[in-house]
């Protein structure tokens, strides 16, 4: 799984923060909005189904969204 790629796809912004030998350091930034796209790809792409079903809360995973 490309987690950077579904990350840009999203529409969240990556930026490199530091490179320390071969590692590379990196931050995700973006709206609200994106965050949730980028959770929804993220869950799909685990095969879990839909986002925000009860199957979610069967795993363990949360579904609700606080206002």
């Amino acid at each position: 799984m490309d987690v950077l790629s579904i990350v840009q796809h999203c529409g969240m912004q990556l930026t490199l923060d530091a490179r320390i030998g071969r590692e590379e350091y990196r931050s995700a930034h973006g709206s609200v909005e994106a965050l949730e796209r980028f959770a929804e790809a993220l869950v799909a792409s685990l095969g879990y189904g839909e986002p925000g079903r009860a199957g979610l809360a069967e795993r363990g995973a949360p579904h609700t969204r606080s206002a």
